[in-house]
C-alpha cells in the first residue's frame, strides 16, 4: 500500500511540482533566445516550412510585436513540461514501474533538457528559442509516447493520434517526414513477425500516405495564399549545389554546355576556394575529417557563397522581388548543382558515411573521438539487451524489445536522411537521445526482473 501511495504522489504531486519549478527556472534564466533562422520564419519566407511560421504569427496576432516572443516561450516551456510528464506517466503505467524507476525515466528526460543548456553552444534549452526545435522536440516525445501505447495495444484512435503527430512534425520541419516512414517500416516488421495483421498494416500505410499528401497539400496551399504560387516551399535545390560545389574540381566546368552556365560555375567555384570551403582544404589529421570540414562549411557555401552571389546576380540582371529571386535561385541551383552532385557521388558517399557515424555518436553522446569507444559499448549493450528481451516470454520484456527496435529504426532513418541532405548537427539528431536511454533502461530493467524472478524460484 505504501508503494502505491508513493507512486500516486510521484505521478500526481511530486513530479509535476518539480517539473513546473524547473520550467519556471529555465524561463527566467534563459529568457527569449533568437536564432539565425528566426527572422525567416517571422517573414514567412517561401523557403521556410509553413508550420512554425504560422505558429509564430498566431502569437504575434494575439500578443502583438512586444509580447509575442515571451508568449511563445511560455507556451513552449509548458508544452515541454507537459510532454515530459505525459511520457513519464505513460511509461510508468505500461511497464508497471515503481517510484524509483519512474523517477529514473523522468530524470533521463530532464538530463537531456539540461544537457542542451549546459553542454551545448546554444547555452539555453530549445524551449526558450524561437526555432522549430522549441515545438518539434516536445511533440516528438508525444509521438514517441503514442508509439509505445500502440505497440502495447492497437486502436484506431491511437493510430489517428500518431498520424496527427507525424503530420505536425513534418509541417514544422520537413526532415521529420521520417516519422511516417519509420512507423510504416516498424509495423511492417511486426507484420512479418506475425504480430500485426496484414489488413491493419495496409490501412496504416494508406493513413501515412494520406497524411503525407495532406502535408504536401498544406504546404502548397500556404504558398498559394501568401504568394499566389501553389508550389510549396522552395530551397531543396540548394542541397545539390552545396554538396556539389563542396566536392567540385576545376574540370567540372565541362559538365555544362552554355557559356553562361560555365561562367556561373567558375565564379561560384572560385568563391568557394577563396572561402576555403572546398574539400581540398580539410584537415586530414582530425577525427572524421570530411564530416567535420563539410559541416563547418555547409552554411558558408549555401549562404555566403551561393545565395549571396545569386542575390547580386538576379538583382543586377533582372527586376525581381524577394520571392521570385528565391524561386529562380532554387531552379538554377538544381540546374547547375545536380550535374555536380552526380559527378561526385563517390566523394558524397564517403562524406555520408562519416556523417552517419557522427550522427549515431551524437544520438548517444557527443561526436568526439574520446566518446567513440564508450558509444560503441553503449550500442553493443543496447543491442544485446534488446535481443535478450525478445527471447523472453514476458509481454513487458517483448514490448521493451519492440520499443527499442523502433528507436533504432527511427534514429537510423533520421540520421541517414540528415546526413544525406544536410549534416548531423546535434539539434537535428538529438530527437532520439532521450528515447534511446529510456528504452535502454527498460531493457535492462526487464532483464533484471527476469533474473530476480528466476532466483526466487
Amino acid at each position: 500500500m505504501k508503494t502505491i501511495n508513493l507512486r500516486v504522489n510521484i505521478h500526481k504531486i511530486i513530479l509535476p511540482v518539480i517539473t513546473i519549478a524547473l520550467m519556471v527556472f529555465l524561463g527566467i534564466s534563459d529568457g527569449v533566445v533568437w536564432g539565425g533562422d528566426t527572422q525567416g520564419y517571422l517573414n514567412m519566407d517561401i523557403g521556410r516550412e509553413a508550420g512554425y511560421s504560422l505558429f509564430l504569427h498566431f502569437f504575434f496576432l494575439i500578443f502583438g510585436e512586444t509580447g509575442f516572443a515571451q508568449a511563445v516561450v511560455v507556451f513552449q516551456l509548458f508544452l515541454w513540461g507537459a510532454s515530459l510528464l505525459i511520457l513519464t506517466g505513460t511509461i510508468a503505467k505500461l511497464w508497471d514501474l515503481k517510484a524509483g524507476s519512474t523517477m529514473i525515466v523522468w530524470a533521463i528526460q530532464v538530463f537531456f533538457l539540461l544537457l542542451l543548456k549546459y553542454a551545448s553552444g546554444l547555452g539555453a534549452v530549445y524551449a526558450n528559442t524561437l526555432l522549430t526545435e522549441g515545438i518539434t522536440y516536445p511533440v516528438y516525445f508525444l509521438f514517441f509516447k503514442t508509439v509505445l501505447q500502440l505497440n502495447r495495444e492497437y486502436s484506431h484512435k491511437r493510430m489517428a493520434e500518431l498520424l496527427v503527430y507525424c503530420s505536425i512534425l513534418t509541417l514544422i520541419r520537413t526532415q521529420l517526414a521520417v516519422t511516417f516512414m519509420a512507423v510504416v517500416f516498424f509495423w511492417f516488421i511486426k507484420m512479418l513477425a506475425g504480430c500485426f495483421p496484414v489488413k491493419r498494416w495496409l490501412g496504416l500505410l494508406l493513413g501515412c500516405l494520406a497524411g503525407a499528401a495532406l502535408v504536401m497539400g498544406g504546404q502548397k496551399l500556404y504558398t498559394y495564399v501568401l504568394y499566389g504560387m501553389p508550389q510549396g516551399t522552395v530551397g531543396s535545390g540548394s542541397f545539390f549545389m552545396t554538396s556539389g560545389l563542396y566536392n567540385a574540381v576545376e574540370e567540372d566546368e565541362n559538365l555544362y554546355e552554355t557559356k553562361e552556365d560555365k561562367e556561373l560555375f567558375r565564379d561560384l567555384y572560385e568563391l568557394s576556394l577563396q572561402e576555403k570551403a572546398n574539400y581540398r582544404f580539410m584537415d586530414t589529421g582530425i577525427f572524421l575529417p570530411l564530416s567535420e570540414h563539410y559541416s563547418q562549411n555547409f552554411d558558408k557555401i549555401k549562404f555566403e557563397v551561393v545565395s549571396h552571389y545569386f542575390y547580386k546576380y538576379f538583382t543586377r540582371s533582372q527586376n525581381m522581388d524577394e520571392v521570385q529571386i528565391q524561386i529562380e535561385m532554387d531552379r538554377i541551383n538544381r540546374k547547375l548543382g545536380l550535374p555536380l552532385f552526380l559527378n561526385h557521388l563517390g566523394e558524397k558517399a564517403e562524406q555520408f558515411f562519416q556523417e552517419c557515424l557522427r550522427g549515431y555518436m551524437r544520438t548517444a553522446a557527443k561526436g568526439s573521438i574520446m566518446f567513440l569507444i564508450p558509444v560503441l559499448i553503449v550500442y553493443l549493450v543496447y543491442l544485446c539487451a534488446l535481443v535478450c528481451c525478445f527471447k523472453g516470454k514476458e509481454r513487458r520484456a517483448k514490448d521493451a524489445g519492440w520499443s527499442a527496435l523502433f528507436v533504432m529504426i527511427v534514429s537510423t532513418g533520421n540520421i541517414m536522411l540528415t546526413a544525406f541532405m544536410i549534416f548531423c548537427e546535434p539539434r537535428y539528431v538529438l530527437y532520439n537521445m532521450a528515447p534511446f536511454y529510456i528504452t535502454g533502461y527498460l531493457l535492462v530493467l526487464e532483464i533484471y526482473r527476469k533474473r530476480k524472478e528466476e532466483n526466487i524460484r
